[in-house]
C-alpha cells in the first residue's frame, strides 16, 4: 500500500498500491467493496471538493468519491508523486 485516503464522511478508506489497484474499503465492516486495476502505479491520493485526486507514475485522475468507477478526469503526461490540499486547490508535485 502506497497511498490512503478517507472520504468525507469516513465511511471509506481508499488504498492505491504500487501494482496500480484501487480499493475502496467499509470502515464499519472493513470489508472490501471495490476494486479497480489502473495499471500504473499509484504514487498518492488526496480528497478534494468531494473528489479523489489519485497521483499515478505518469498521470493524474479524478474519480468521484462515491462511486470509484466514475473517472471525471484524467491529465496525462503528468507524473504525480506527491498530492497536497491548499485551501480550495490541489498542489501537485
Amino acid at each position: 500500500m502506497v497511498a490512503v485516503q478517507l472520504t468525507e464522511d469516513k465511511q471509506h478508506l481508499w488504498t492505491g498500491d504500487s501494482a496500480g489497484i484501487l480499493r475502496v474499503w467499509d470502515t464499519t465492516t472493513l470489508k472490501l467493496r471495490h476494486e479497480v486495476e489502473l495499471g500504473k502505479r499509484i504514487n498518492a491520493m488526496v480528497l478534494a471538493a468531494g473528489n479523489m485526486w489519485i497521483g499515478l507514475a505518469d498521470s493524474i485522475q479524478i474519480r468521484d468519491q462515491n462511486d470509484v468507477s466514475d473517472l471525471i478526469c484524467e491529465i496525462e503526461n503528468a507524473p504525480t508523486y506527491n498530492l497536497c490540499v491548499v485551501g480550495d486547490q490541489v498542489w501537485v508535485g
